[in-house]
C-alpha cells in the first residue's frame, strides 16, 4: 500500500544543509529539521569553566599529528604557553567527558562541539573549515552547518588563531550550556 503523504518523512537532517538536501530531492514529503542530540547528563559539566583559558583539548577523529591543522592549533598553544591534548583516532577514550571537563576549550568539529558545549566549555569549531569560537551571535550559523565549519568564511593562520585564543572568556562555557540546553 501507499504511504499517507503527511507521515512520510526523509530522514531526519541534523543540520540545514542536509535539510536543504533533503528538500531539493525530486519526491515531495515533509523534511523535518532536528538538532544534534546529546546526553545532557554525561555531558553536565564537572566543574566551572576556568578564568583563564590553560588547556585545550583536541577532541575527534580527524586530529592527525603532523597535519596542517594539527600542528597550527599546536604551535599556537605553544607560542600563548597552553597545554594542548588529543583525544580521538588512536587516542579514543571511553569517557570523553572526563576528558572535556579537564580542558578549559574544546577544538573539533560536529558532536564533539555539542559535546563539549553542553559541559560548560568554550567550543572552536576548527575542522576542514574554521569558524572558531562558538557564541550566541554566531550559534544559529555555525550550529546550520552542523558545527562543521564553513558557516561564517573566516580563514586562519597561526596569528589569527592566537589572537583567537586570547578572546578565550569563561563566559563562553555558561553561555554555551544555555545554547544546547534551553
Amino acid at each position: 500500500g501507499s504511504v499517507r503523504p503527511e507521515l512520510e518523512l526523509i530522514g531526519q537532517p541534523l543540520n540545514d544543509a542536509t535539510r536543504r538536501r533533503a528538500s531539493a530531492l525530486a519526491h515531495p514529503a515533509e523534511v523535518v529539521r532536528l538538532r544534534q542530540p546529546v546526553d545532557v547528563e554525561r555531558f553536565r559539566g564537572r566543574g566551572e569553566p576556568a578564568p583563564e583559558l590553560r588547556r585545550v583539548l583536541l577532541f575527534g577523529n580527524h586530529w592527525v599529528p603532523g597535519t596542517r591543522n594539527y600542528r597550527l592549533v599546536a604551535e599556537a598553544c605553544a607560542r600563548l604557553g597552553l597545554e594542548l591534548e588529543h583525544v580521538g583516532g588512536e587516542r579514543a577514550s571511553l569517557a570523553p567527558e572526563l576528558a572535556i571537563a579537564d580542558a578549559d576549550a574544546v577544538f573539533g568539529v560536529g558532536r564533539c562541539i555539542v559535546e563539549a558545549m553542553a559541559s560548560q566549555r568554550a567550543a572552536y569549531v576548527f575542522g576542514d573549515a574554521v569558524d572558531g569560537w562558538v557564541t550566541p551571535d554566531n550559534y544559529e550559523e555555525v550550529e546550520g552547518h552542523g558545527f562543521a565549519g564553513g558557516g561564517t568564511g573566516k580563514v586562519i593562520d597561526l596569528e589569527r588563531l592566537c589572537a583567537d585564543l586570547e578572546r578565550y572568556d569563561a563566559e563562553m562555557g555558561h553561555q554555551n550550556r544555555h545554547l544546547v540546553v534551553p
